[in-house]
């Protein structure tokens, strides 16, 4: 884990000019103080050499900001919309799950993403940008379900969100979402349909991805292309869409 993030910091960082942020999830209720979340850093098993890269939040932090945060669910999606919110200055930010894992070079995967925007004709940073499927969810998937409270299922559209770019334009319909009309449902539908009913650009990546199962599960950019396995017929995909 350590080398990983290593390594984000020098390619998907400094290889990239970037910043590099790691979140991290302190599980308590209360708000706390700047001082407070230093030493929880200190006594965390987070190497010192990350500790000036962090961002501590707590559920109590997140609550007071937005009603429908629960600690019972997980609504990373919450946090993100927050967490860009504070940093206005970002045109773009990258989301990466901590258990992904890419093989190739990071730089080249944001240039190249980069290039076919524009190759698309993109006039503007695109607002939302996934390596899987943007496409509407089949009608007995259970989270399709869950979300019917929010967007009909013609209007939701789903999408895997191991990596995502996200617009300061998608975080503040999100947050409008989140805040102004207090809704909220699964992270994997919530963003992409954001965006889909807030007519924003969603750039879909067909990428390689993998999932390997057993006592650790960790997806990967590697070979298999997961996009494959499922049943296209029952999706209906829109927005932008390139081939690498």
């Amino acid at each position: 884990m350590v080398l990983h993030m290593r390594s984000l910091v020098v390619e998907a960082g400094w290889g990239s000019e970037n910043h590099v942020m790691f979140l991290v999830h302190h599980k308590s209720n209360q708000t706390l103080s700047q001082t407070e979340k230093n030493t929880i850093l200190l006594l965390s098993n987070i190497p010192t050499e990350f500790h000036s890269l962090c961002h501590v939040f707590t559920d109590g932090e997140m609550k007071a900001e937005y009603s429908g945060y629960s600690e019972q669910r997980f609504h990373p999606h919450i946090t993100f919309a927050h967490v860009m919110r504070l940093h206005p200055k970002y045109e773009l930010v990258w989301f990466i799950e901590e258990d992904v894992r890419y093989t190739g070079r990071w730089p080249t995967l944001f240039r190249d993403v980069e290039l076919f925007a524009n190759n698309q004709g993109l006039q503007q940073v695109p607002d939302f940008v996934s390596f899987e499927d943007i496409c509407e969810p089949t009608s007995d998937w259970v989270y399709s379900k869950e979300c019917e409270h929010v967007f009909d299922r013609q209007t939701q559209r789903h999408s895997l969100g191991v990596v995502w770019g996200w617009s300061q334009n998608l975080a503040k319909a999100l947050i409008d979402r989140l805040k102004k009309d207090d809704q909220n449902c699964y992270y994997e539908v919530f963003p992409p349909s954001v965006a889909k009913n807030a007519s924003l650009n969603s750039l879909f990546v067909p990428h390689s991805l993998s999932l390997k199962k057993g006592i650790v599960k960790t997806g990967v950019v590697c070979q298999h292309a997961r996009s494959l396995l499922l049943v296209r017929s029952q999706f209906q995909e829109d927005g932008l869409s390139m081939m690498a």
